[in-house]
This record gives C-alpha cells, structure tokens and sequence, in this order.
C-alpha cells in the first residue's frame, strides 16, 4: 500500500496526470493487552511489541528488496499506553497503539471501538460531534432511533435518521461518505489491487456500507486443506447468494471495508460499544463481533457486499483443537445474530431496500437446514452402512449411530475442554473410516435403484454445480481436491463439531492464538508480599543469614559516606545550578509553553492553569519536570567535573541532551548516566511524561512526542464513557457464569430436541411403511431395462428435505453465475485492452502508475547515499526542543533534497536522470512519453 500510493502521488505530482484511484492513506494497528510487569515493577511493552520493532527493518529490506534502514519510531505517552509512529519509505505514516489493559479496556471489539471512535470522532470530524460523550445507558440494548416512514410507507432519506450528520456541514459528510476503514488481521496477506475493487463497490453505490473480499485460508496440514474446500465453496455458492437475493450477513473482520459515514451511524458505532450486561451478549457480542457489526448495518439501512476479484490470504487453524475452539465461538454467534435477524426481520425489510421477505425467507431455511444436519448425518450414515451389509439390521446401525453422538454428549457435559476435543478426535477418524463404507452404500444403492433415485439424483447434481462451479473459477479449481477430506469429514464438522459448540456455549474466551502470558504483581500487593517473604526465607544456613546482613551494613556505610561527600560538594553546584533555571525561568516568562512553535510541553497538557487545582499543580510542579531539569544539570556537572563514578563505557556517554528527562533509568545500574551520582534516588514516574517503556532500548532510542491537550482530552473522555477497564466483580462474574450455563443448558436442549423430533418421526415413518406405502409414501419409478415397471418408495420427509436443500443448491448455483457475470465486467471495466483498437491511443493512468512504480524502486539505486527520512521531523531546524515537542504527525513538510533510501528520493533521481537525456530542452518536465520512450533503462544504473 505505501508503495502504490507513493507511486500515485508521484504520477500526479511529476507528470500532471489526474489519477481516479487516488487515495491517501495510513495505517494503524493496535495491539491488545501489550503491556506487561517487569521485574521492577514497571509497565513495560510486552514482547510482541518488541519482535514489532525488531522486524521493522527486515520486514522493509524485504519488499523493497535492498538494505533498509527505517528511523527509529517516534514515541508518544497516551492514556491508553504507548503509541510509536513509524514513517514509511513513501512518506506515509505508519501508527502502532500499545493498550495497557491497566488503563482501556482490552478485547478485540473494544480495540474496534477505540479506533472507531479515534479514526471517526477525532481525526475525521475533529472531535466536533459532542454526541460521542453520550451515557451508555442512553444508547445500550435494543433501545435504537426508530426509522422515519413517510406516508408511502417508505423510510426517508439515511442522513434523515441520523442525528450525527445533521450536525455536519456538507464538507464533513463528503469526507465521512469517502474515508473508508480496511480492517485486518495480523496475519493477512493482500495486494493494493484487492483493496481498490473494494473501493469501486463502495464509490458504485453509497449505501453499500462494508464490502469483503475473497478469503483464501493458507497453511500446511489436513485442517489447512478442508477449510480450503469449505472456504471455497462458502465463497462460491453462500456469499455470493447472499449478494445477489439480499445483503451479505458477515463481512470478516480479517479483510474488509467499512464506510466512514455507515459506522458513524447512530444506531452502529454506539450501539456497537454497549457493554455486556447478560450472557446472550457475551455470546452475540463478543463471541462474533465482526457478525455483530454487520448486523447493525443491516439492521440501519446499509447494504454489504461481496467481491470476489478482491483476494486476501490468511493463515488458518491447522490443528484439530485451534479448529474446533475457533468454530466453538463462530456457530452460536452465527446463530445468535441469525435470530437476531429473523426475530427483527418486518422493521429489517421496511428500513433496508436489499433485504425483502423472500431474502429473509431464504435466510430462515438455510438456518433450519443447519440446525438439523447432526439428525441428518446420523440418519445418513445408518442407512448407508445397512445398505453395504445388508439384512434386517437397521435399527441396529441406527441405534448405534445414536448412541455413540449421546457418548459424545455426555462427554462434553461432564468432562474438560481438552478431553472433549481428544475425543472428538478420535471418533472423527473411526466416522472418517465409517464414511467410506458410506460411499460404497451409496454406489451400491444407486447400481440398485438407478439414477432416478432422490439420492442419487441429488448426489450427481451436487457434484455437477462443484465441478461447474470450479470451471467458473479457474484459478481455484484445485480447491476441489480436498472435497474428497471433507465429504470423510461430514460427520466431524456437522455432528461433533456442532455437539461441542452447544455444549460448550457457555466458554467465551477466544480459544484460538492465545499465549500465556505471566502473572502481572503489582507493586505493594499480595504477591508482593508473598515474593518478599521468599526471599526472607530463602536464608538455607547462618552463613547466608550474617551474610545477607554484612551486605546491608556496608550498602548502609556506602550510602553514609556519599551523602557526606556529597554536601561538602553541594554549595558550589547548587550555586551553579540556580543560575541555569533562573536564566531557564527567564526564556520561558518571555515566551509561554508552546507559544509560536504549535508544539506542547509536558507542563501544559493537563490544561491551563485556570482549570487545575492550585495543589495539584504545585505538587505537579514539586515532583515533576522542574526537579528533573535540576537532576539533570546536577549529573552532567558530576560528568564534567570528574567527580563520581565513571561510566562503564570509559565516559563515552558524559554529555546528556534534554532527552536525559525522558531517558532516565528506574534502576542506577540499568543506565550508565546514572551511574555518574551515586545512589541516585528512582525518578518519579508520570505515564504521560516519562513512563518507564519509552526508556527500553529493545524500542530504539527515537524522539518523544507528546499529544496535544485536544487530543488528550478526547482519550480521556473516551476511556472514562465507554473504555474503562472493567473492574472484577466476583458477585457479577458469578451471575453471569450461572447465566451462561443456563444458557448454554437452554439453547442445548432446544438444538437437540430440534434433531431428537426429526429422527423421532423419520422412525415412525420406518416402523409405518407397509400401511403407509401406497399412501403417503412417494413412488418413483426404476429406469433401465432390468427394473423395468419397478417402483421404489421413499419416505416423505426426507425426500422433502432432499427436494428443499437442492432448492437452496441451485439458488446458490444460479446467483453464483449472476455474480459471476458482474465480477467479470467489474475486472473489464478496470482492464485496459489495446488489442482491439487499430490507432494508438494515449498512455494510461494505469500504465504510468505501474512505470513510476518502477522507476520509485529503491533497488538498484546507490548504496552510499546517507539515510535521510522522506519528510522533516516536525520541529527539526526550529527554536524548540526535539524531544519534547508534540502534536499532530501528520503535518509534515517538504525537503528540497530527497535520499535514494526513500521511494521519493529513488524516483527523483532517475528522474532527473530522464531529465538530462530530454532530447528537447524547452520542455520543462519530463513526460509519461519520455519515460516510455526511454523505458528500457536499466534500473541498476541510475
């Protein structure tokens, strides 16, 4: 993305072209839970962060395949934790949120409403919308705006309903209508191509409101290959149903598209950040947020979209117990949000043009066909295995196939988490082995009644609509293979998997990429407590004991000494050390904090001095920034005057920049700095100063940026409506763990009545055959020669189930060729062809787009340039300190001179190369024709 935008940005500014697709972007990722305790008791990022910015420079040298170097990332203390700002080799910004679960609430949604709320309520609409503040109790629940319907009984305008954009100005609600929201995985893999064909389908129709792409799952493994053919299928057949009858119900949060103005929504962003309050929430909400999402938008009128030409790569579970947890949260909050669909459906159909009765129809059936697959399954394999052995044994296997789904049952009741997936594991390879004799049942009862049997006809349309639909898909063919793991596997996934995700409804941690992080001991508290008491008894013998007590008395004496040298040096440093801070306290009274440079000190970002208490402000004043400065001075005086302790490195570190406030060690030993005064006393921490992380040497030693008091106080506003952490109340964990096990008891018992009645009655209907046959029974003649004037009868309902699943079958078949069909002319709106036009016709956007991308490329070019960012750092070259300035990163300014270790600085150097060899020299930029002209320099040589 940084390097297609650069190369846009380039096109337009170098050669005068006017770029449709242009864009500018940023890009943000947050991390969840990323701080951690150290062994000082200092949060600290945990080592995730840090494996971040380790692999920054690899990650950089290996797409621009050179040796690059990226300036260390700008470090800026939030409420929320910690931010790093990276500027990428194309001069866009590349932005890190550490959350400590100390001061946000962490999770996966709640990280989707901090950004929500930053990236919409902040950067968008420049903290304008007063709205945002608003009580969680005001806007929590089903408590939604009602739609306005006119007199036809149509909803009105979508803003109409809104009363955010009613408080916007027309500037406001085109930038909302066109800021768009790329949401991702760690994980995922995609290239700029994908996301601009999302972006169409959002510039086509401004309802659209998110927009998915095509998932393709990657990985190594059995588990890897049937989530390639279910994937494929899901994509083929269900989402692109969904896109043509309606909506599609669930854009994955791994690859998407959201618009700015739909999650801004009344009814969307803010119902979005209703905290749980009842187990059916944990499961709806936090269980499958990104469904959740989709639901809302639904449910307000937008519409969701599926392309298929826009492709994305993600790493999918390839264990069997990664595969099983994962699918534990995803069926019961596809369930949950399906109900809350369906239970909503008559204000759905009235609000969204896209969805009608049909849509909601279909949507029910699908859902009903779901529900029933365990019975199904059961009632498949039991018929199967009587066929192959034959006889009058069939309440024998059907018995059988029941009694071994009621073991599993009792399993996952009784036993734990990892025993029930162990089980499950194995009872998966023995139906795996089972399935084969299925096969054979249904070779042998098709060679038996023919091909005009219900069974057979529907197996050969099945495999009819995956072949067609694979041809239709020639670059995922191959997809199909695995289809032979996942017909062994039907069992697994549709009885095992959904007994294990009822069963255990009531578990809603993630399950899936999760590590076990240490415990976190908080200075003072208990296992403070507990670790001192250990090291006091950790005294085995008398020796250690005089020992220990040898070492306090000379650590005592040490101390004594020092302190007494110290005062005798103390009147001549103290003399010097007033005459800086008054000479200091007179640059500052003529010009005020921030004044004239737009940057804020730390002194000014808790408000002015009017709306702060007077004793805060002292006590502020006392302990922080002006102590500091004394400090500081203080050691570099010890420094240059030789007195105290040397620095291990021979002195090399003696002089100290203003970074010496930021950069201070907690621990003496930690920091050669300290180590010029003895027994320095611990520097006293504030979190939106001087917090302990920004010191780690493992995130680089960049410059310290702080927030201005706009953007301080939005984080804080924020963090205390919707984001605090969430205090453990045993009392309400309590109740709703019981809540969640009454749930889990309640949904449990109705999944498998819902399948105990279906074999009930196809039971019935066996024990009934010879009276009902020539009545209820349907009769279906045998073809050939052989069976001639036979006929066969089958049971009603489930020849009315097969008659209804291969009615969705081909639904999903005939709007797959639909879409098909439109995803086709949206690749040939965007393909430029030549071979069909005679005369020669002007070069391209595209075309001098992919050349400027060329010509920007970093290889190749010469090794010894010095490494010079893009853009100048805010502040650089100006009367304030670099350490300590703060604000807006995005304000950058540009260099008359640019480095060939940039995208900018390569492109401008063969630039300019081009430039000289312009056989006309009253042109004054090089044209896209020249370039073309002169295409096949070599990039290694310039």
């Amino acid at each position: 993305m940084d390097v297609d935008q650069s190369a846009r940005s380039n096109a337009q500014e170098y050669f005068g072209i006017k770029d449709p697709d242009y864009y500018e972007f940023e890009a943000h990722v947050f991390f969840d839970d990323g701080m951690t305790t150290n062994s000082d008791s200092e949060r600290a990022c945990n080592i995730f962060v840090k494996t971040l910015v380790d692999v920054i420079d690899s990650a950089a040298s290996s797409i621009h395949q050179a040796s690059m170097v990226i300036a260390p990332p700008i470090k800026s203390p939030t409420p929320y934790g910690a931010r790093l700002t990276w500027t990428l080799p194309g001069g866009n910004l590349f932005f890190v949120h550490v959350k400590d679960k100390q001061k946000i609430r962490h999770k996966k949604r709640w990280s989707q409403v901090m950004y929500m709320y930053y990236l919409l309520g902040y950067r968008l609409m420049g903290n304008s919308d007063e709205g945002i503040y608003m009580n969680q109790s005001e806007i929590g629940g089903k408590k939604r705006t009602p739609a306005r319907v006119n007199s036809m009984g149509n909803i009105n305008d979508m803003k109409s309903r809104s009363k955010i954009f009613r408080q916007m100005d027309h500037i406001q609600r085109a930038q909302a209508e066109n800021t768009y929201l790329l949401t991702l995985d760690g994980d995922i893999d995609f290239k700029p191509e994908s996301v601009t064909l999302l972006v169409d389908r959002m510039r086509k129709n401004p309802k659209v409101g998110a927009a998915c792409g095509r998932i393709h799952p990657i990985g190594t493994g059995p588990m890897v290959w049937y989530q390639k053919f279910e994937y494929a299928i899901g994509h083929w057949l269900q989402k692109a149903a969904e896109h043509m009858l309606g909506c599609v119900l669930c854009s994955p949060g791994c690859f998407s598209l959201f618009r700015g103005s739909s999650i801004m929504d009344d009814n969307v962003m803010r119902t979005y950040a209703t905290k749980s309050t009842e187990a059916r929430h944990y499961v709806q909400y936090d269980q499958g947020e990104d469904r959740w999402l989709c639901t809302l938008l639904l449910q307000q009128g937008y519409k969701i979209e599926y392309c298929a030409a826009a492709d994305a790569s993600t790493f999918a579970p390839e264990t069997f117990r990664e595969f099983f947890n994962q699918r534990r949260r995803w069926i019961p909050s596809t369930l949950a949000n399906m109900m809350d669909l369906l239970s909503d459906y008559h204000r759905t159909v009235i609000i969204n043009d896209n969805i009608s009765y049909l849509y909601i129809m279909y949507q029910a059936v699908v859902t009903g066909a779901s529900l029933l697959a365990p019975a199904t399954v059961i009632l498949m394999m039991a018929g199967a295995v009587h066929v192959v052995v034959g006889g009058s044994l069939y309440w024998l296997w059907l018995g059988l196939s029941v009694g071994a789904s009621i073991f599993y049952l009792i399993v996952c009741f009784k036993c734990k988490s990892s025993t029930q997936i162990t089980v499950a594991g194995y009872m998966s390879t023995f139906y795996a082995i089972l399935m084969l004799a299925v096969t054979v049942g249904i070779v042998v009862q098709t060679a038996q009644d023919t091909w005009t049997s219900p069974n057979a006809m529907f197996i050969i349309i099945l495999t009819g609509i995956f072949l067609v639909a694979g041809l239709l898909h020639p670059e995922e063919f191959l997809c199909l293979v695995p289809g032979v793991l996942y017909f062994l596997c039907i069992p697994s996934g549709f009885l095992l998997l959904f007994i294990y995700s009822m069963t255990n409804l009531n578990v809603i941690s993630w399950g899936t990429r999760e590590v076990v992080i240490p415990s976190e001991h908080p200075p003072g508290g208990a296992n403070s407590k507990a670790n001192t008491s250990i090291i006091v008894t950790g005294c085995d013998s008398f020796k250690d004991f005089l020992g220990n007590c040898f070492c306090c008395i000379r650590h005592k004496l040490s101390n004594m000494f020092t302190a007494e040298q110290n005062r005798n040096q103390a009147p001549k440093k103290d003399e010097i050390v007033r005459e800086i801070m008054a000479e200091l306290d007179r640059i500052e009274a003529g010009r005020p904090d921030g004044a004239g440079s737009g940057y804020t000190t730390p002194r000014n970002l808790y408000g002015s001095n009017s709306d702060i208490n007077k004793d805060y402000e002292r006590n502020r004043i006392g302990g922080g920034m002006i102590p500091q400065r004394q400090e500081s001075i203080v050691k570099q005086l010890n420094d240059i005057h030789g007195d105290g302790k040397k620095s291990s490195d021979g002195g090399a570190d003696k002089f100290k920049d203003s970074e010496s406030v930021i950069y201070a060690r907690g621990r003496s030993s930690d920091d050669p700095y300290y180590q010029s005064v003895p027994n320095e006393p611990r520097i006293r921490r504030d979190d939106l100063v001087n917090p302990y992380w920004i010191t780690e040497k493992e995130l680089k030693r960049g410059p310290v940026r702080y927030l201005d008091n706009i953007e301080t106080q939005f984080w804080q506003k924020l963090i205390d409506k919707y984001l605090n952490p969430l205090k453990q109340d045993k009392g309400h964990q309590d109740k709703i763990t019981s809540e969640l096990v009454s749930l889990r008891n309640n949904a449990s018992f109705l999944f498998f009545m819902l399948n105990f009645l279906w074999l009930f009655i196809i039971f019935l209907l066996q024990i009934v055959q010879d009276q009902l046959k020539d009545t209820l029974y349907i009769a279906i003649p045998r073809g050939g020669d052989i069976h001639e004037g036979d006929e066969k009868h089958f049971e009603p309902l489930s020849v009315a189930f097969l008659v209804f699943f291969a009615l969705i079958i081909m639904i999903q078949f005939v709007s797959m060729l639909f879409h098909r069909y439109g995803t086709f002319l949206h690749i040939l709106s965007s393909t430029r062809l030549r071979c069909c036009s005679k005369k020669y016709k002007p070069i391209g956007v595209e075309d001098i787009v992919e050349t400027v991308k060329m010509m920007q490329q970093i290889k190749g070019t010469e090794l010894n340039d010095e490494l010079e960012p893009d853009y100048d750092i805010l502040g650089e070259g100006d009367d304030v300190n670099p350490d300590l300035v703060s604000g807006a990163e995005t304000q950058r300014k540009r260099k008359d001179h640019y480095t060939s270790k940039t995208l900018k600085g390569a492109f401008v150097k063969r630039y300019n190369a081009l430039s000289k060899k312009n056989p006309n020299p009253k042109q004054q930029r090089v044209t896209a024709e020249t370039v073309f002209q002169n295409g096949a320099f070599d990039l290694g040589t310039h």
